[in-house]
């Protein structure tokens, strides 16, 4: 709660989160914001003069203007020799069928030198920019890459590694192959080849491991016996195997400095802080190697401590490892520095003060008796029992072993292991048995000295201990980037974490027929069943018997629990079994029923094996794993547990990655406590398993420490010294002694980073993965009462959810709010791939409910709700109405509906809100495209579809989080862009829709006329005459023709001057409210003054309806052909009827029209993609 508290005042203000991103965003994108490396770091070349070439037209982008040198614009002009050579890099290679040149373009070797990759890796931006602060940057962008290749130009030498290897240089080229560049990116070189690369990196680290494990295996030790047993070798073979290592290294060092330079070059090799800590290492080796070969002193152990350095290396394996050691103790250096300074000034009064009031005051005598009362009696020998035998031993006036407060020192180290919690109880006591100085120490006479020791225990750890902590902790999110985000953001990211953690169901696709296997079938599909909730019992029953186990002579109990077991057992081979006739093999699909798998199956066997041998404790130790692993199925059974193990899982990837620095630390200092204390003798502390000798005990010892048990005494029996040890100067191995200096240094860093940081590194990974289970309460109104309502509140594991009450709210989102995504996406995946087709998407979203519904239109205005609740009665020629909608059967149908209320269904129609359905169907278009955009491709180029996870993610953002708010920058950034892509094929499906109706209204009109020309002709043919036709438009006509084959996003236009029908009572229809079948697109669609009768005009009275058109038509051409006034196009643009015919003359003027603007392009890159779709 200390380290919380502190937490809480090192974190960053809300208000200022969202500021410092920005900075961070823009400092590290915009190449205005910061100085160029090329330019600025270890670069001398800029104080000289330049070596100017020809000017390189193709590296510069089009539309770009550079201050240039005269003398290179003189030498393009004058076409100098120098550039006729040059190839054209923009040009396409031709593909060589030679065997050598195919080989070497597959390990990545190619001929075009003077290609620059960070120019042409940034002409390939995908869609076009229209943004122009987005054209901008990126034309700082392309010039601040052209900066840097032409100053390279300018400067041939400063790219020239060694000086005198050229980018040109085959032997560099090849170098340059095999590793990547230490820093930043090649200009003016060759790209790593991949494959070679990984070869040579996979031998590297091979080559690090090998080194280390013979590190490991050649300790102190066994050297010394090999030395006993081979006499004085020279070279032995652990030296041999050093140098062997140290070339290999140097090979390696030589290729990077060959590639890329070592210092003075713009991709040198120690402007990589990894470089760096590998040419370190390397000299160690070198050192390691040189003195071993010709001495065996103090001086060859201290070296010996620095080839543990090797193991670091492996940190590089991973790029997680890299960002998490370097957070911590590379870029978190100085701020360990700064809480440790800080730590020690909040010791250092109290270390003055033990200094003045118990400065010689803990002397005693090693002769306990009581006739020793001051230091003048602590003279000559006493006997001393030692395991039933008398020793006479010389009297001593000493200070107790380890501690003291004779000096500043003294009092510092001995507070600092007070801090760890270790040994101050007998300080303590120490401090209140002092008589006075020079008097032997008396029990409890300075009882009151042990406040001194209470107090500081308690300062020490809830400020000193607690703020050190707290220093590191925030210092690694500050690197880490978490102490910027705010808490949408955190709630965000791990509910990113939890959707990605959710699959689609798995189980077949259809019930089985046979009854015995369809119950099978129901209890493997049926989470909260009867049987389920006694499955639950079972395991609570179980884990209570696990309890039972005592160390009891008799075996009757033992007995009568191995058969309860079995009986479990059995019962859980009948579950599974019951799982794997319901659903077949596909039960393995589910990694819970794999789990069941292996541990019913080992449990079974090993209490078989248990019963039938007694006295096998291999087989009992294997039996108690199997039954405490059974205990795991009520993660599975509470949903509570299940939602913890969830976090626990997902957090693996981290957890795993500090455990695995962790483990590299242990390695380098495991090596370390070998090399200088793997002869040291043992003190009153060390043991057969608290030792240095080798490696496994040693790591052990280790481990131990991490925990705080027992460090400091250990500590200081490795610090002995002459003349307690025998020490030979001019050989290590004939000496036993310690070190004071390297005890001092070795076990307090050990203590420093193990116990204070790595450890308390693991909370910030687990608090801030179970940080969603905290931090959903924000989101709990996104679940309505009645998806709560879907589920019992209370159930079995009531308990448990009482225990774990502050998790109710994942409980809801997880099974509640889900679940209605999970059913709906089982209706559509149908084969269970995980991926739903382009052409099913819209199917898919008809169903969902809830939370992620997007219909448009709710229940109560969809057809056939109109028709119930405006009381008609419904007739069909093909069959009832439920035979129509919702089947495939509405595509070429036809409602008649007879005596219709058009007053209540006005009324019905009137209550919708067109501004609300607007809204709703601008998000469904949007959310439709985006599901477009997403649907990936197999590596044949053959549409997989959309995957079930990125569908969710998808939702998530329009549905359950802001945008705004949760999302960080260059995640803001990328979505934005990514609507805007949303938003334009939503404007262009609009538009190619909009063409349809105008191309298909015509080409409708063209074949009508000829029916009708051809009538006439039939007429005139047969009469001779041609007799003049009435039409009678029967304005009496009581049936509604309702097509139901309206197009997909086609928007229904209103028709403008047309009369309104009579009622059955002979008034005319009149109301105020709006028309609700307008398409919330249109412009009337909220303010709109046509009523239903336009409707019932256009469905009824086809007479009406030419009689209109010819009148509308030749308006809206006017209005087009004039364009006068304001928004004169657009408001003509609008009066367009997409359900009406238009004449020749307002078809070709509309097209001529949107010839001569912006849509000219976009119509004209549509018909081109939709020729090569055709095409394909």
């Amino acid at each position: 709660m200390f380290i919380a508290v502190l937490q809480e005042n090192f974190e960053i203000a809300e208000e200022q989160k969202h500021k410092i991103q920005l900075q961070t965003f823009k400092r590290d994108v915009d190449p205005k914001e910061k100085k160029d490396d090329v330019i600025y770091r270890w670069n001398f070349y800029k104080y000289f003069q330049a070596k100017p070439k020809a000017l390189a037209v193709e590296n510069i982008p089009y539309n770009l203007i550079l201050h240039t040198q005269k003398s290179r614009v003189r030498d393009f002009l004058t076409d100098n020799d120098n550039s006729t050579g040059k190839k054209n890099i923009t040009g396409n290679k031709k593909t060589s069928t030679n065997f050598v040149i195919r080989l070497k373009q597959y390990f990545g070797y190619h001929d075009e030198i003077d290609k620059v990759p960070l120019l042409e890796r940034t002409t390939d931006f995908g869609e076009p920019i229209t943004d122009r602060s987005t054209e901008a940057f990126m034309d700082d962008f392309q010039e601040h890459q052209a900066i840097k290749a032409d100053f390279l130009a300018a400067h041939p030498n400063y790219d020239a590694s060694l000086w005198f290897l050229s980018p040109r240089n085959r032997f560099r080229r090849f170098c340059q192959l095999l590793v990547e560049p230490s820093h930043g990116d090649r200009v003016y070189g060759t790209s790593p080849s991949p494959t070679w690369n990984f070869v040579f990196n996979a031998f590297i680290y091979l080559c690090i491991i090998a080194s280390v494990a013979f590190a490991a295996f050649a300790n102190m030790s066994y050297q010394k016996e090999y030395f006993e047993k081979n006499g004085d070798v020279k070279y032995p073979w652990f030296w041999i195997t050093d140098a062997m290592f140290t070339g290999i290294f140097t090979v390696e060092f030589i290729i990077k400095i060959i590639a890329d330079g070592f210092l003075l070059t713009p991709n040198a090799y120690l402007l990589d802080v990894w470089n760096q800590l590998d040419f370190f290492v390397l000299i160690t080796l070198y050192i390691n190697i040189s003195i071993s070969a010709t001495s065996t002193g103090g001086v060859a152990k201290t070296v010996r401590a620095f080839k543990a350095l090797r193991a670091l290396r492996l940190i590089k394996f991973s790029s997680s490892m890299k960002d998490i050691f370097y957070s911590i103790l590379i870029a978190g250096a100085p701020r360990i520095i700064d809480a440790s300074l800080l730590s020690i000034s909040l010791v250092i009064p109290f270390a003055i003060y033990g200094v003045n009031i118990f400065a010689g005051l803990f002397f005693y005598c090693n002769d306990d008796d009581d006739s020793i009362v001051t230091n003048d009696q602590c003279i000559d020998e006493f006997d001393n029992s030692i395991y039933n035998f008398n020793v006479l031993m010389p009297r001593v006036w000493s200070n107790p072993f380890g501690y003291n407060f004779d000096d500043f020192k003294s009092a510092l180290l001995i507070l600092f292991e007070i801090i760890s919690g270790e040994g101050w109880i007998d300080v303590m006591a120490t401090s209140m048995n002092i008589v006075g100085r020079d008097f032997s120490p008396q029990s409890n006479v300075s009882k009151w000295n042990a406040l001194f020791f209470i107090f500081f225990n308690l300062a020490g750890s809830v400020f000193v201990l607690t703020l050190f902590v707290s220093v590191i902790i925030s210092n690694y999110q500050l690197k880490s980037g978490m102490a910027y985000l705010t808490a949408d953001q955190k709630r965000w990211v791990d509910l990113k974490k939890l959707l990605k953690q959710i699959t689609p169901s798995k189980i077949p696709k259809r019930r089985p027929s046979n009854r015995f296997r369809a119950l099978c079938f129901d209890y493997a599909t049926e989470k909260r069943g009867t049987l389920s909730k006694i499955m639950s019992i079972i395991y609570i029953l179980h884990i209570l018997l696990l309890m039972t186990e005592i160390k009891s002579t008799s075996h009757l109990w033992d007995n009568i629990r191995d058969v309860v077991f079995i009986i479990f057992i059995v019962i859980y081979v009948l579950e599974l079994s019951a799982k794997a006739i319901g659903l077949g093999w596909k039960v393995f699909h589910n990694k819970w029923n794999v789990f069941d798998f292996i541990v019913i199956t080992g449990a079974a066997a090993t209490t078989i094996s248990v019963l039938a041998l007694r006295n096998s404790r291999i087989m009992t130790q294997a039996q108690n794993i199997f039954l405490v692993l059974i205990c795991l199925k009520l993660f599975q059974k509470s949903d509570v547990m299940n939602q913890l193990f969830k976090n626990m899982i997902g957090s693996l990837p981290s957890i795993l990655n500090l455990f695995a620095v962790w483990s590299i630390i242990f390695v380098v200092y495991t090596i370390m406590f070998m090399e200088i204390f793997g002869l040291t003798k043992f003190g009153t502390n060390e043991g057969r398993h608290v030792n240095f000798r080798q490696f496994p005990t040693a790591i052990t010892t280790l481990v131990r420490m991490s925990t705080g048990e027992g460090w400091n005494s250990i500590m200081h029996d490795f610090a002995v010294e002459p003349p307690n040890c025998v020490d030979d100067e001019n050989n290590i191995f004939g000496s036993d002694c310690g070190s004071k200096v390297w005890s001092y240094i070795l076990f307090i860093s050990w203590n420093v980073l193990s116990m204070y940081i790595f450890a308390n590194m693991f909370i910030v990974v687990v608090s801030d993965n179970f940080s969603y289970c905290y931090q959903i309460a924000a989101d709990f109104s996104l679940v309505t009462r009645d998806e709560i309502r879907g589920y019992p509140f209370l159930q079995w594991d009531c308990f448990l959810f009482l225990i774990f009450f502050f998790f109710f709210l994942v409980y809801f989102l997880n099974r509640s709010l889900l679940f209605t995504f999970k059913k709906a996406w089982k209706d559509v995946d149908v084969d269970r791939t995980g991926y739903i087709k382009s052409n099913e998407i819209a199917k898919f979203f008809s169903k969902l409910n809830g939370s992620f519904r997007v219909r448009i239109y709710d229940d109560e205005f969809l057809v056939p709700y109109l028709i119930k609740n405006s009381t008609v009665i419904v007739t069909h020629e093909e069959g009832p109405l439920g035979q129509i909608w919702g089947t495939n059967k509405q595509k070429n149908s036809l409602i008649e509906v007879e005596n219709l209320d058009i007053r209540k269904l006005e009324r019905n129609l009137s209550k919708i809100n067109t501004s609300q359905i607007y809204e709703r169907r601008k998000i469904y278009n949007q959310i439709y495209q985006e599901a477009l955009l997403s649907v990936e491709k197999d590596s044949d180029g053959n549409e997989k579809g959309i995957s079930f996870t990125n569908m969710l993610i998808m939702f998530a953002h329009y549905r359950l989080i802001n945008d705004d708010q949760c999302l960080e920058i260059h995640e803001y950034i990328k979505r934005k862009e990514k609507l805007e892509r949303v938003n334009d094929n939503v404007n262009k499906d609009l538009v190619k829709s909009l063409l349809r109706t105008i191309y298909w209204r015509k080409k409708f009109k063209m074949i009508r006329e000829r029916r009708l020309r051809v009538e006439r002709h039939s007429e005139t043919t047969a009469n001779g005459i041609g007799v003049p036709r009435i039409m009678v438009n029967d304005s009496d006509a009581q049936t509604l023709r309702i097509d139901t084959n309206l197009s997909r996003g086609s928007q229904t236009r209103n028709i403008r001057g047309t009369p309104s029908p009579v009622s059955s009572t002979g008034t005319p229809i009149s109301s105020q409210t709006p028309v609700s079948p307008v398409s919330p697109g249109s412009p009337n669609s909220v303010n709109s003054d046509h009523h239903i009768s336009d409707y019932l005009d256009y469905f009824s009275s086809r007479s009406s309806f030419r009689r209109s058109s010819g009148e509308y038509s030749s308006r809206i051409s006017s209005d087009i052909v004039s364009n006068e006034g304001e928004n004169s196009f657009e408001e003509s643009w609008n009066l367009i009827d997409a359900n009406t015919e238009m004449d020749d003359q307002t078809a070709n003027q509309l097209l001529n029209n949107l010839q001569n603007n912006y849509w000219h392009d976009v119509l004209q890159e549509m018909s081109n993609n939709d020729s090569m779709q055709n095409n394909v």
